[in-house]
């Protein structure tokens, strides 16, 4: 019921698919997060390459400022929905079950999408990516421009990152 609720009051009906972003990932890894410039470029290209797909930006209420810089980088269109910070546990739920694909860097929004049976991107750094699976329907991606993944540190003093080293057209073309 509540999905139904939230695909009308998004009016998501009006286009062939739906692409949610999820920005967030909170502050416990430093760069768990992708960049603020690649988020914006992806919610970008997607938003222009696919007019008739809305693209969904989200993220946790521990995220809101890093939502609003990267919202301050991308174009105000129309496909574009700005779906905020504050959402409840059903409410977020409730979105990804209306979602055709996700992209995630979260671990929470992948274990959601991946019960879902939603097809899925994750964006993996300072985690191991070697424990997610996600079952035959979506990818992990991460970075081969570094030798320090998985490393579980809380702050980084690299130049180049796991995270900083993918860019927008890697992730683009698997939500394409």
């Amino acid at each position: 019921l509540k999905a139904a609720f939230i695909k009308e009051k998004l009016r998501l009906h009006n286009y062939e698919e739906f692409i949610l972003i999820n920005l967030g990932g909170g502050s416990r890894w430093q760069h768990k997060k992708w960049t603020k410039e690649g988020y914006a470029e992806l919610i970008n290209k997607l938003s222009y390459e696919k007019p008739n797909t809305a693209v969904g930006a989200i993220a946790g209420q521990e995220d809101i400022d890093f939502y609003n810089d990267v919202l301050s980088l991308t174009d105000k269109r129309d496909n574009v929905f700005l779906l905020g910070c504050e959402n409840s546990t059903e409410d977020f739920i409730s979105i990804i079950y209306n979602a055709d694909k996700v992209f995630t860097s979260d671990s929470l929004a992948f274990h959601i999408a991946a019960a879902l049976d939603k097809y899925a991107v994750v964006i993996v750094g300072p985690t191991s990516h070697t424990e997610l699976d996600v079952f035959g329907n979506g990818n992990i991606l991460y970075s081969s421009k570094v030798d320090c993944l998985g490393c579980y540190l809380n702050k980084c003093d690299k130049t180049v990152t796991c995270m900083n080293s993918i860019n927008s057209d890697e992730v683009l073309r698997y939500l394409l």
